[in-house]
């Protein structure tokens, strides 16, 4: 039998049992979308957290303290870092060091149509920042230059529940007790710095009534640089005494490993979705070659031979199984850049190459699974006992 007159046979017999052949394709539909969906929320986050960090960037915290959030450094502790070589300077000679203040605060836009409000990353900067922080980018407005200012990150509207209109500049944000005019939008090339508002530091350590900083982002002149800082905190003496540092990727997947537990989480309900589908279709695909025993028996009656009738078989269900999966992969795409928040920050769902290709894996083992074991069973059974069904 031709290739052609394998299709259009295969064809034929799915519109001979439409209602059976649609209500397969919706069910692996559903199973492959399900998988997608939470697929793409674990990339959409890890691919965000992998943005995060510029190699040439050293981030520094206290000894004693275990994060950003939860570190304490003093003046004198920031002027221990001038210490350290190859820290990069700019145009006029200031060396690239950035005191920061980093807090996790309660936040809500009063004047927003609807109840919001979330914890959000409040950081405290000084204009140096900019120079340190070459991820971050002003795309709207200006840096916060007078008092209760502030400048929010393009994905800061998603962890507040507001929309983006809301949080323009010129809008209102309430924190700590106070209300903060936005004066700037920024945006920090997918990283999670989109998640977060920026202020004065002095500003956010009066409110807070605080005077130590979180950490230091240390700016160096090249990779090679940061990689040599780093040995020098490792080596005994004042630094290594009061600082704990990280180049500032790799802060930033360990900061990623805390939410590990959210990649697990998503990989059983993959295996879960998946496994529960490949069932589903097995027991669909089971009945309809079941329900083809005579049919099959007449095709061997004519002289087809049990491989023939088996690509028939695999061929049929390999159709119901990729629209299927294609179908499901679909509305998952639609649903990609649609932004989520969480309590680490703000992300957008992801629909790559790896996502597609998981699905596309999910919906040929469901075809071929399906269909082999009760394709053997039929096809291994004599012709008349085909025929009598």
């Amino acid at each position: 039998m031709g290739g052609r007159v394998l299709i259009a046979y295969m064809v034929r017999n799915l519109l001979r049992r439409p209602w059976s052949s649609v209500m397969t394709l919706v069910g692996i539909g559903v199973v492959v979308f399900a998988v997608v969906l939470m697929l793409m929320l674990a990339r959409g986050l890890f691919v965000r957290v992998r943005e995060t960090g510029d190699p040439r960037n050293v981030v520094v915290i206290s000894k004693t303290g275990q994060s950003i959030v939860l570190s304490a450094l003093f003046d004198e502790d920031v002027a221990l870092l001038l210490e350290l070589e190859g820290i990069a300077k700019d145009a006029s000679g200031r060396v690239l060091i950035s005191p920061e203040l980093v807090q996790l605060l309660y936040a809500e836009v009063p004047e927003a149509r609807q109840p919001n409000g979330a914890p959000i990353t409040v950081r405290g900067i000084r204009p140096i920042a900019m120079e340190v922080h070459r991820a971050v980018e002003v795309v709207q407005g200006r840096i916060p230059l007078y008092a209760n200012e502030v400048m929010v990150g393009s994905l800061a509207h998603v962890k507040l529940g507001v929309s983006e209109e809301e949080m323009r500049v010129g809008s209102v944000i309430r924190f700590e007790g106070m209300e903060w005019r936005v004066c700037g939008v920024f945006s920090a090339r997918g990283s999670l710095y989109e998640s977060e508002l920026w202020v004065r530091e002095s500003d956010l350590m009066a409110a807070m009534e605080r005077g130590t900083h979180s950490c230091a982002t240390v700016r160096c002149s090249s990779i090679a640089a940061a990689e040599a800082a780093i040995l020098a905190f490792e080596r005994p003496g004042a630094l290594q005494r009061t600082f704990t540092a990280w180049q500032e990727p790799a802060y930033y997947r360990m900061y990623a490993e805390a939410l590990r537990w959210i990649l697990w989480l998503t990989w059983g309900f993959v295996v879960a979705i998946g496994a529960a589908g490949v069932l589903i279709g097995m027991n669909t695909m089971y009945t309809n070659v079941i329900a083809r025993r005579s049919e099959i028996g007449t095709l061997r009656v004519l002289g087809f031979g049990r491989g023939t009738i088996g690509v028939l078989l695999v061929g049929e269900a390999m159709m119901l199984s990729l629209g299927g999966g294609l179908a499901g992969m679909g509305l998952g795409r639609l649903l990609h850049a649609v932004p989520l928040a969480v309590a680490q920050g703000a992300f957008f769902l992801c629909f790559d190459r790896t996502v597609a290709l998981a699905a596309f894996g999910l919906a040929t083992m469901i075809g071929i699974v399906g269909t082999v074991v009760p394709a053997f069973r039929v096809l291994h059974g004599g012709i008349l006992e085909n025929l009598r069904d």
